[in-house]
């Protein structure tokens, strides 16, 4: 089963604008209408394909519209003086219509490709270059811009693991992101201990448990086993739980029905006590 993984970054100090998101094979990115969303990747593209483009549009009545210079003109019939009636040039109508744009724009560099929606709409992207596998994406544009991300940077955190055993000369993005991917991996990195826990508690929505922690000197990472016990559907988001005191919060899924269960992970500072 694919592990797919979603990284928000509320970091207390300034960042870029990059969503960094774990290279999986398998991922749906949802991007915005009428805006250039970019997505990159840590390795060179050799080959893509796309599926149509699948988008719906309200149909309007098309009304031609008339170049009024090239339009016909009745005009009226000119007797000569030697009594002969001449007609005037038959000029033909000319019929202009508008140019219609294509629904969705793509441009591909070598390591990156841009979008740009018209309509809300969908697609499916397969892309060959990763050494491991092909990476599958279904893109999909929608109009509401708080669910969408326009800079999407793909990190191969198998490969970082290798070549950084530890946690110097990383940014702060950087170690909120790989916490998250070591616990969502049952891992504990070198210097952090892991204390389990099984503290349950409620809200009006939801049952949380907290199942376990890894602790170090700074920053500490914690997952939690949400579950929606609440009589409707519930999407959420990261900032339904962010406190002064996150750094980062990734949740496993995001739309849970009634009954359902989704994996929460969350970054913060290690408190000292």
């Amino acid at each position: 089963m694919l592990k797919i993984l979603v990284l928000i970054v509320f970091s207390l100090i300034s960042i870029a604008n990059a969503k960094n998101m774990p290279l999986v094979q398998n991922l749906v990115i949802y991007i915005p209408v009428k805006e250039f969303s970019v997505v990159e990747f840590p390795f060179l593209i050799k080959e893509k394909r796309f599926t149509p483009f699948i988008y719906k549009v309200k149909l309007h009545k098309i009304k031609d519209s008339i170049n009024p210079l090239k339009a016909a003109v009745k005009l009226p019939k000119i007797s000569s003086s030697n009594g002969f009636t001449v007609s005037p040039p038959v000029i033909k109508k000319i019929f202009t219509k508008k140019k219609i744009k294509k629904p969705l724009s793509v441009t591909w560099g070598k390591n990156f490709v841009q979008f740009y929606p018209r309509y809300a709409g969908n697609t499916e992207v397969i892309i060959w270059g990763y050494k491991k596998y092909p990476i599958l994406l279904k893109i999909v544009a929608i109009k509401d811009i708080q669910k969408t991300d326009r800079y999407i940077k793909f990190i191969d955190y198998d490969k970082s693991f290798k070549t950084n055993q530890n946690f110097r000369d990383l940014s702060h993005e950087k170690i909120c992101s790989r916490l998250i991917y070591l616990l969502y991996n049952n891992k504990t990195p070198s210097g952090f201990k892991i204390e389990s826990q099984h503290k349950e508690y409620k809200s009006k929505n939801f049952n949380f448990i907290l199942i376990k922690s890894i602790i170090g000197k700074y920053y500490s990472a914690t997952e939690y086993k949400i579950t929606n016990i609440s009589n409707k559907k519930i999407i959420l988001n990261e900032p339904m739980f962010a406190s002064a005191y996150t750094y980062a919060i990734s949740i496993e899924n995001r739309n849970l029905k009634e009954g359902e269960t989704t994996k929460m992970f969350v970054v913060t500072p290690t408190l000292r006590r």
